[in-house]
């Protein structure tokens, strides 16, 4: 098989799997679609120039650092717990086997959740050391 004809394909599933990432939170989207574009680089059927490439590694860089930090700060500005945090990390799992209605409602449904469970002063009294 020719080299192209690999790296292009290596390429079109990086970009594929990083549009699903996208949608998904268990996978790195934008870093893989930034992968898909490198190997598409160092075909010789590219057109993408190393300006192009250095401007998506720097917007990839920043959305992957916001994407990472907004969630928690906005968590702690809010008010909320780390608690809180936790439950919508699950409820987002639990989500994604649910359809888009539980990938929207599972975060919601499960910061709640953790909330109440943090807030419940029957499980206060069971955690806490005698």
């Amino acid at each position: 098989m020719n080299g192209d004809l690999v790296r292009l394909i290596l390429a079109g599933a990086a970009l594929l799997i990083g549009f699903f990432g996208s949608f998904l939170p268990v996978l790195p989207g934008i870093p893989l679609a930034w992968v898909g574009l490198l190997v598409t680089h160092f075909s010789s059927r590219s057109g993408i120039t190393t300006n192009t490439l250095i401007i998506c590694l720097l917007v990839t860089i920043f959305v992957t650092i916001l994407d990472s930090v907004a969630p928690i700060w906005f968590t702690k500005r809010s008010g909320g717990t780390k608690a809180g945090s936790r439950g919508a990390t699950v409820g987002m799992l639990i989500g994604l086997f649910t359809g888009p209605r539980g990938m929207i409602l599972g975060p919601l449904i499960g910061a709640f959740v953790g909330e109440l469970i943090y807030d419940s002063d029957i499980l206060k009294k069971h955690l806490t050391l005698p």
